[in-house]
Parts: structure tokens; C-alpha cells; sequence
């Protein structure tokens, strides 16, 4: 049995520059006895939410548990796992050894992200459980939740046994609040600072190294990594410990290409663009500021007339840039602190050309007080060949671009520094031109080596270095279109990702690593998921497109990459299935599958940044869209729709339903709904569903559908109401008398006279599944009785040994009815599992 702990990485990142890893990674586990031990860990008090990601790689043989205070110590407190029927369960205890406990209505497939999440509190003893944000089932529970002071596990449960969780798991937290369904559904994606209110634990298994596991809530309780082998501070690891992650989480996905955040809160430490941000008179006038969109307020700013630079409205490919003439401009930003520390990574961009390269000159600069430890990223460094590229400290010490072709001037290039958090100079710096890694050499005593790091708080140059702090020197002489700068040891994907992104916008080839082939028109804010060698990236957005890999980056060089045609508004469109309209902004959707594995995707579309309404209909109201050719558009098959923050639509699909070509989103009206819906509720009333809206506009309506659906997904028709066609409120109800037991959802079909139809949102009914389950008496003595609901008819009826072995008894069956031989055993624990034609249950019983 097979079983991975996985996480997402944490940026944290303020002012002061912290410089963190990117890269999302995972705990691979050996599925026998790995599992995070969290020593006395408390249970909450009187309410608790247990939240995680998995990904179940296989059925477990008995359970899987995702996170467990079950029988450490011989007492019950609070559990969330799979079961052998692939259901998500959640069990608590009230008093240490009698249990309740809760299953989904569905089976988790395997090979796919799943969020499951359990609540309970003392209010009103209601136990739920979600998956992917949506309640699926709920019960009435025993009052309390047992406060033990045992361990808690992550990854496992010991119930007499250990009980390995077969697949990955992400991003666990535990909450001494009972968290709502759209706390739940709106947080799921995003990391946490672990300073959140009422989080008791949160695992986001991120440390990439090492035998300890984080409680960022609470570092007094963090977990310890038990029976990993070989060694898990072995890095990348793939035969046991940490590995890198897929998973759909992340702290950050607005930057440039999806990657890192633009609110200060991730890597991204600085971001340039010569196409917003600049405070000039136009084409031609001098530049007074060029805003920082990394949201760390960096602006880079130049009071003094003499030494301002120019703006240029169509240079690098016909796109904005600004003009240092060599002699006199620069920029400068407020003091930063570049390295947290004597070890912190550093990867800088810049899309620039060079009007000369005869001469040192520089691109960013931040300065020392010496002559040596400064930050000095520029061409003919050091004292190599003219037009040679690097990264120089001072006193002509650098790593340089070792070979020919060096650079050539008046020549567009996108060119990346990046400094690694270990290693000795050269080997901790790596130039990359046009995307293509190049061969690097020291020049005089090199760059600094990991550890010695120039932690000064100093401002940044931009087009120039301030030698010692004093000295204005080695001005640059050309155009800077673009430039930005991570606190990360970037990975592969990161890096192509964002060198896609530059080489669309700028027209610029990339000598390796193309992965989009949209072209120069649909180069606007290109973003993308992927997976390589050395790392993922699973979640990106821009432009007001949301990408997130569910399932679908499985080998190395898979991606997907998105880019836009700049349009806002919405066109009239025939020939597109029951759209009848859609957005005018068009995606250029460029997909590699290096091994035809397919899996699952997520697209998502902001509305509020399309330029159509901002608030979305009901999902049935939207469909995604492709075209081969731009033009002509057909619907895709989407596995799901839901809406997000009331204007954000999201389709799941199956990648292999994703090819190449334009996409968009369509919709069957652009309105709320052809009538305008008040309000909608469905509740529980005895034994019925009560179901109860009001409307008003109904001149062209005809009658509202009611339907039903036991998983959100298929809905039946179940009765209709007719409309009363005024344009005042109107109210209305339907009872269904003969709702399933688990939960029901609801939802109104709206439609009009002509034809056309739209839906309300969805809301759920849930009713108590009735089971009757009894086994007498236990403990035991010679014969143990077994009684399921009458009705049922019992298929089998199976005896195991705590450790899971099965013992040889012959029970006798009589319908509901079942006698079990028990004479003969030792003394000891057993579980039995009875089988009816509807269902499994399972007991512990003694003898």
C-alpha cells in the first residue's frame, strides 16, 4: 500500500524583502508505517473543523487516516479518513470510547485533488462533512468532544493497528471554530499565515528537508516524522521523503505568468512593466516614477530633470519601454533589504537591449559601502570580453557568461541571474539568456558564495550603479521594457513560465523551454500550470483567467499555458450550443502532454475583468467555448460549473477534452435570470423538504421546475409551479414530501415562454440516513448476535483479528438476522464486518 504526505509552499514575504523558497513540495511515505506524530497534541473544546487535500492513490485495505486522534493512549477523541468504500468519514468521541460516526455519500476516485473537511459543535452536536467545499452529509451526534492529551497523527490512524492513508496529503488544518461552508469553500485554495484566528494546527508539510513537520499555528506542537526511510532531510528524494508537489494550493498566482503573488505577500520582490505604471507627459517625455506592481511599494522614482530617463510608447516589439541614455538617468526605489540573510536565493529578470557594449554597464544595482559584496547585474562585467553578461561584487569580481555568443548591441534580450541558497561561486549562480541555461566561469575571485550574502538595507538602481553608496558609474545605454525580482530558487516550470510570458510579449525567441504558441496577439498577461524535473506549478491566474491542475500534470513537461487577445465585452455568437453569447476577450490555451496521461483541469474566468456583467448567473448559464481557427466556437465537455465569489465561473474538465486553439466563456443570457429571483431557500420541515422563493418580471416567464439531485451533479424534475406573469413580487413554495435519506439538493429550472430556461443556485435538505446496525452482546461470551434493518437482507458476514487477519468462522444467516460462533476464540478484540445488499458496517466487539 502506498502512501504520500504532500504540500504547498508557504511565501511569506513583507517589507522587508524575506526571501522564500517557491517551490511546492511533498512528503512521500512507504503507505506501511511512515505517518507524522504530533506529541499531546489538545483536542478543541467545544468545536473543531479538520480540513485537508488528498489524493488517493488506491482503495484502503481497511482505512486510511488523514488526521487522527483515535486510540492513542485507548481513548477516542476526533478522526477524519477514508474507508474501504473509498468514502471521506468523520468520526468523533464524547467520552473517550463511545463514537459517532459520519461517511460521504460518495466514493473518492482515485488519481485526483479532492478538499475534505469535517465540522462539529457543542450548539446544536451537528457533525458535517464537505468535499471540495460542499457539504455532502450530516447527523445529530452524542454531545461533546473528548479532550484527550494524547498524540495526534497525521497520515494515519491507529485503531489497534496502524492505518496508512494510501495517496498524498496536503495542507492540514485544524480549527477550534466550527468553520462554515463558505469559510470552507473560500479558503481551500489559499495557504495560510497560521496566524489566523481559531486555527489550533496547521500542517502545510512545506519544509522540502528534515524530519520535522511545521505547526505553523503553534510551533510548541510541531510533528515529527517517524519510520522514514531512507533519510527525509534527503531533498527530492522520490524512493522516501520529500518530493515535489502538484497539488491545487497555493500562497500566491498573480505575478507575472502565475507566478508569486502581487500583494506583497509572496516572493515576488519587485516588478517593473514599462506598459503601466509610468508617470510621464507620453512618447518621448521624461520618466518621474515607474510603479512597482509586486505590492511592496518600490516604486522607482527620479526627482532631478538632469538625470530622468525617457519613455518610449513603441519600442520592444512595438510595446512600451523606458530609455536610459548612459550617461546620466537611473532610478532608484526606496531602501529595501534584498537578502533576509547570508543564505536567502535571489532570481532577477530583465527585457532590455543595449544601444553599446564596450563598456561595463549595469541593469540593477544595489550597493554596499565597500567596494565588494555589492549586488551589480549587468554586461561586460568583471574583466571579461566586451558585451560578456553576469553578476559582478565589485573590484571586476563576477561569474560571467563564460563562451561566445556573448551579447550583441541593439538586440532584444530577456535575461535571468539567479543565485541559489547553497553552493560556492560559480556553481551557486546561473545565467540564463533567452531562456537557455549558459555557461558560466568566475571572473577574478567570483560572486559571493551562499552564506555571505550582502544583508545591507540599501536602495535599488535601476540603469545604473552607485558605486560605494557615492559614486554614480557604469550607466546603462538602451531600453528596459520589463523587470522583476524573486526571493526563490526558482524551478524549471517557474522559470519557462515566466520566460513564455516575456518572450510573447516582446517577440522575443526563446532558445529553449517554448511551451506557448499563441503568438504576439494573444501575448497579454500569459500565465500557466506545469511540471519538470525539479519541480511544479499548479495554480496561476491573470488577465481574468484561473488555471489549476487537479490531476492533469503527471510527467515532467507537462503544461499549460494561457494568453489573451486584450478585448473586453461580450459578442452575439450562433453555432455554439445554447450559447447566445460570448465574451469578446479570446484565450490562446497552448497544452503539452508529454505522456498522454490526461487528468483533470480547472479553468476559471473573472467576469469582473472581461468587461461584461460582473456578477455571474447560475452556473447552468455558462459554458466554455473553444474555436480552432478564433472564429467559430463549439462547447466544450466540462465535468462541472460552479460560480466562485459571485462572479468568477469555473469549469472542471478532462484534459483530454483541452486541446490547443482559442477559448472563452459563453453564456445563455447575459442577465441574472429571464425572471428576477428574489430569493430561494430549501429547508427541512418534519419529514419533508420545504422549498420556498419569490420572483418578480415575470411579463415572458412561463413556470419554475423544481428539480432534485442526490450529488449536485444529475438532477431529476420533481414537480413545477406557473409563474403568475405580473412584474411585482411574487412568492412561492413546493413541498417534497418523499425526499432521499443523506442529502437532498435542490434547485429551480427558470423557464420562459420562448424556451429558454436558466437555474437558481443549488441549496441542500439533509435527512438522517436510518440505519439499524446492532450486534449483542459485547462484550461476549459463546454466540454474538447480529441484527441489520428489516428489510435488508445480510450477504456476509466476516471476522478479523485486530491486526487485520481474517479468522474462520461460520456464521449462521437468516435474513436480517446473523449468529456468530464465538466459543472457540481467545480472548481478545475483533472487528466484524456484516455485508447487506445496500450496505457495510462494522463493529468492534470483545471477548
Amino acid at each position: 500500500m502506498k502512501n504520500r504526505f504532500t504540500a504547498v509552499a508557504l511565501l511569506l514575504l513583507g517589507l522587508s524583502l524575506n526571501a522564500n523558497s517557491q517551490t511546492n513540495f511533498s512528503l512521500n511515505s512507504n503507505g506501511v508505517n511512515n505517518f507524522v506524530r504530533v506529541t499531546s497534541f489538545p483536542t478543541p473544546a467545544n468545536e473543531i473543523t479538520v480540513e485537508a487535500w488528498i489524493n488517493l492513490s488506491t482503495i484502503p485495505d481497511e482505512y486510511g487516516g488523514i488526521v487522527s486522534k483515535w486510540n492513542e493512549g485507548g481513548f477516542f477523541s476526533f478522526e477524519i479518513g477514508i474507508n474501504n468504500f473509498n468514502e471521506f468519514y468523520f468520526q468523533k468521541s464524547s467520552d473517550g470510547t463511545a463514537t459517532d460516526y459520519l461517511a460521504t455519500t460518495i466514493s473518492l476516485g482515485p488519481n485526483r485533488w479532492y478538499h475534505v473537511a469535517a465540522t462539529y459543535s457543542t450548539t446544536d452536536n451537528a457533525m458535517a462533512v464537505f468535499v471540495d467545499g460542499v457539504q455532502n452529509n450530516t447527523m445529530t451526534a452524542s454531545a461533546g468532544l473528548f479532550n484527550s492529551a494524547y498524540n495526534l497523527s497525521v497520515g494515519a490512524t491507529h485503531d489497534g493497528a496502524l492505518y496508512s492513508f494510501p495517496g498524498q496529503i496536503d495542507e492540514v488544518r485544524i480549527w477550534g471554530t466550527r468553520r462554515t461552508a463558505s469559510q470552507i469553500s473560500l479558503n481551500m485554495y489559499k495557504g495560510l499565515s497560521g496566524a489566523e484566528a481559531g486555527l489550533a494546527g496547521y500542517f502545510n508539510l512545506d519544509e522540502g528537508a528534515g524530519a520535522t513537520a511545521t505547526n505553523l499555528a503553534n510551533i510548541s506542537l510541531n510533528g515529527s516524522l517517524i519510520n522514514f526511510s531512507p533519510n527525509p532531510a534527503t531533498t527530492y528524494n522520490t524512493a522516501g521523503g520529500w518530493v515535489f508537489s502538484t497539488s491545487p494550493v497555493a500562497r500566491g498566482y498573480s505575478g507575472p505568468a502565475g507566478v508569486g503573488a502581487t500583494d506583497g505577500t509572496s516572493a515576488l520582490k519587485l516588478w517593473l512593466k514599462a506598459d503601466n505604471g509610468v508617470s510621464s507627459g507620453g512618447d518621448n517625455t521624461p520618466v518621474t516614477q515607474w510603479n512597482d506592481f509586486s505590492g511592496n511599494n518600490l516604486n522607482a522614482s527620479q526627482a532631478s530633470p538632469g538625470n530622468q530617463p525617457v519613455f518610449k510608447a513603441a519600442a520592444i516589439n512595438g510595446r512600451p519601454s523606458i530609455e536610459f541614455n548612459g550617461t546620466s538617468s537611473f532610478l532608484s526605489t526606496p531602501a529595501a533589504q534584498l537578502f533576509n540573510n547570508t543564505s536567502s536565493p535571489l532570481i532577477s529578470y530583465v527585457v532590455f537591449n543595449a544601444a553599446s557594449v564596450g563598456s561595463q554597464r549595469f541593469l540593477l544595482n544595489q550597493p554596499s559601502a565597500a567596494t565588494s559584496g555589492n549586488y551589480e547585474y549587468g554586461y561586460s562585467t568583471g574583466a571579461g570580453a566586451a558585451g560578456n553578461f553576469g553578476l559582478q561584487q565589485g573590484n571586476g569580481n563576477a561569474v560571467v557568461k563564460s563562451a561566445n555568443p556573448y551579447l550583441s548591441a541593439a538586440v532584444n534580450y530577456i535575461s535571468a541571474v539567479q543565485l541559489r541558497s547553497a553552493g560556492t561561486s560559480p556553481a551557486n549562480v546561473e545565467i540564463f539568456v533567452n531562456g537557455s541555461t549558459a555557461a558560466k566561469m568566475n571572473d577574478g575571485a567570483g560572486y559571493l558564495s551562499a552564506g555571505a550574502y550582502n544583508t545591507q538595507t540599501s536602495p535599488l538602481y535601476i540603469g545604473a550603479r552607485m558605486n560605494q553608496q557615492v559614486t554614480l558609474d557604469a550607466l546603462h545605454s538602451g531600453q528596459i521594457a520589463e523587470l522583476m525580482v524573486f526571493g526563490a530558487d526558482q524551478n524549471t516550470v517557474q522559470r519557462n513560465l515566466i520566460n513564455n510570458y516575456l518572450s510573447s510579449k516582446y517577440g522575443i525567441t526563446l532558445a529553449a523551454g517554448q511551451y506557448f504558441s499563441g503568438g504576439a496577439a494573444y501575448g497579454n498577461d500569459i500565465i500557466g500550470t506545469g511540471r519538470d524535473a525539479d519541480g511544479a506549478s499548479a495554480i496561476a491566474s491573470g488577465g481574468g483567467l484561473w488555471l489549476a491542475n487537479t490531476s492533469f500534470a503527471k510527467d515532467n513537461g507537462d503544461y499549460i499555458v494561457a494568453g489573451h487577445n486584450n478585448l473586453n465585452g461580450t459578442d452575439a455568437v450562433t453555432g455554439a450550443g445554447a450559447s447566445n453569447f460570448r465574451y469578446s476577450r479570446l484565450w490562446f490555451i497552448t497544452k503539452t502532454d508529454v505522456g498522454a496521461n490526461h487528468g483533470l483541469s480547472n479553468i476559471g474566468f473573472d467576469l469582473g475583468q472581461l468587461g461584461g456583467p460582473a456578477t455571474a448567473a447560475s452556473a447552468a448559464s455558462y459554458r466554455l467555448l473553444f474555436s480552432s481557427d478564433g472564429v467559430s466556437f463549439t462547447p466544450v465537455t466540462t465535468i462541472s460549473t460552479d460560480i466562485v465569489n459571485s462572479n468568477q465561473v469555473r469549469f472542471l474538465l478532462n484534459a483530454n477534452n483541452l486541446i490547443s486553439g482559442y477559448y472563452t466563456i459563453g453564456a445563455t443570457t447575459l442577465s441574472a435570470l429571464p425572471a428576477n429571483l428574489l430569493s430561494f431557500t430549501a429547508t427541512k420541515q418534519g419529514n419533508s423538504s420545504h422549498i420556498k422563493w419569490s420572483a418578480s418580471n415575470e411579463v415572458d416567464f412561463d413556470r419554475f421546475i423544481v428539480e432534485r439531485s442526490s450529488d449536485a451533479l444529475y438532477f431529476q424534475s420533481i414537480g413545477s409551479v406557473t409563474g403568475n406573469k405580473g412584474t411585482g413580487k411574487s412568492d412561492y413554495f413546493f413541498n417534497d414530501k418523499y425526499p432521499a435519506s443523506g442529502v437532498n439538493y435542490y434547485r429551480l429550472k427558470l423557464a420562459d415562454r420562448n424556451g429558454d430556461h436558466t437555474y437558481s443556485s443549488v441549496k441542500s435538505v439533509t435527512f438522517e440516513r436510518i440505519q439499524i446496525f446492532s450486534v449483542y452482546p459485547n462484550p461476549v461470551v459463546n454466540s454474538l448476535f447480529v441484527q441489520v434493518a428489516p428489510g435488508e437482507v445480510i450477504k456476509s458476514v466476516n471476522l478479523f483479528a485486530i491486526d487485520g487477519k481474517r479468522i474462520n468462522v461460520k456464521a449462521v444467516v437468516n435474513g436480517s438476522r446473523a449468529t456468530v460462533p464465538m466459543t472457540p476464540l481467545k480472548k481478545g478484540s475483533y472487528i466484524i464486518e456484516v455485508t447487506t445488499e445496500k450496505e457495510s458496517y462494522r463493529r468492534t466487539v470483545v471477548k
